[in-house]
């Protein structure tokens, strides 16, 4: 055996156990042997911050460094990514589970309201029928300023929805009764307007008769009106009709007037056939319905013939409620055992004329005498009128009267009854 190996050995087991008290020591003291490059590094130093900028906060050796302002702080389970990494779904899609969202109806496109059409006419301005559409390309206004004036645009545009009648109030420069008929109707002018009245004053010719425009109007009137409202129009610049309404055959005196309703455009009142000025407010008023009143039907004053229909003047059964006698002429029936009483309070000659059907019904029309209460006599004796077994019934007569329709031993019949002045 050799002498040195068990010494040898020996240094062996002792240098193992020698390291393995180092290893376990810890840092209770310094350590012979080659130092690890963790210890031999020098320590960090921080380099210096610009002066007014907080240091970052301090981090230990071998930790991540603070997220960076690019980069989202956001764990895990709020990034948007499920378990699968898959994208967040949107929670306005519906998922499986979702019932089914409801359609919104689909509904049918509104249709345009129907085109406005003016009335079907003629071309005559009576009382009673439609209105031609006339228009003023010069008419002005109060302050004589132009404005045109259309009666289709008064019928059809929304513009004039606050009206419900137009008056025409018509004039002659040479006319001695204008003035103040026309200062008696300015004074109506603000209560007409509230009552849904629009105003057209008119003048036809001028002082030596001859036809006239706008512009000389609105100087004709210029001293009777001053700033009262509404249009100043000449008959001369009527349009498509010159001088409509000098022509017409219900104007047979000065001063007169038209009263026409928007909603069908039916003359529904003229001057020439009322006994006292009409009154403007009211017919306003009464024809503010909004709708058209018998666009289509008869004159708007009663039945046709050989349709037994009271008149519109009814009560007028007795000679105490006779009614005036309309121009140039109304519509009534005898319609039960009663008559009807008319009122005719011109000064001078005038006929009367009484239309039916004598198969319908025989009537006879009389003048009464109110202080006898009995048919009126002449000086023969007789019966002033007519009872004739025709179609019809005439006869003539002067001064105020009172006169009495009635059906012979109970008949009844529709009637046309028309007086004419002389």
């Amino acid at each position: 055996m050799n002498p040195s190996r068990p010494f040898r050995l020996l240094v062996s087991v002792a240098g193992a156990a020698l390291l393995l008290s180092c290893a376990t020591a810890g840092p209770a003291g310094p350590t012979t042997g080659t130092p690890s490059p963790a210890a031999s590094e020098p320590p960090y130093i921080a380099p210096p911050m610009p002066e007014g900028e907080a240091p970052p906060p301090p981090t230990a050796l071998g930790s991540e460094a603070p997220p960076s302002d690019d980069v989202p702080n956001v764990r895990p389970d709020e990034s948007g990514a499920g378990p699968s990494g898959d994208e967040e779904t949107d929670p306005s899609e519906p998922t499986p589970g979702d019932p089914p969202a409801e359609t919104p109806p689909v509904l049918p496109p509104e249709e345009p309201p129907p085109p406005c059409r003016y009335p079907a006419h003629g071309d005559v301005v009576r009382s009673g029928q439609v209105m031609p559409p006339l228009f003023w390309a010069d008419a002005k206004d109060k302050d004589g300023r132009d404005s045109a004036f259309s009666l289709e645009d008064f019928h059809c545009d929304p513009a004039f929805d606050r009206y419900n009648v137009v008056a025409f109030i018509l004039g002659a420069g040479w006319c001695s009764a204008c003035e103040p008929y026309f200062r008696e109707v300015a004074g109506q002018a603000q209560a007409f307007e509230r009552e849904g009245g629009l105003l057209v004053w008119v003048e036809t010719e001028d002082a030596s008769y001859n036809p006239i425009d706008s512009a000389g109007a609105y100087d004709a009137l210029r001293g009777w009106l001053g700033g009262t409202i509404g249009y100043r129009v000449g008959d001369g610049a009527t349009r498509p009709l010159p001088r409509a309404l000098y022509n017409s055959p219900d104007v047979q005196s000065f001063p007169g007037a038209f009263v026409v309703r928007r909603s069908d455009m039916r003359i529904i009142a003229d001057q020439a056939s009322a006994d006292f000025s009409l009154d403007y407010p009211a017919l306003a008023r009464e024809n503010g319905d909004g709708g058209p009143v018998n666009p289509d039907g008869p004159d708007p004053v009663g039945p046709d013939p050989g349709v037994c229909g009271e008149e519109v003047s009814e009560p007028n059964d007795a000679a105490g409620s006779a009614s005036p006698m309309p121009r140039p002429e109304t519509v009534g029936g005898i319609c039960g055992n009663d008559a009807d009483f008319y009122r005719v309070d011109h000064p001078g000659f005038w006929s009367l004329r009484l239309d039916f059907q004598h198969a319908d019904g025989d009537l006879d029309v009389f003048v009464w005498d109110t202080q006898r209460d009995a048919p009126a006599v002449g000086l023969d004796g007789q019966q002033i009128g007519s009872d004739s077994a025709s179609d019809g019934e005439a006869f003539d007569h002067f001064g105020p009267s009172v006169v009495m329709i009635y059906g012979y031993d109970g008949a009844r019949s529709p009637y046309r009854l028309r007086v004419d002045l002389r």
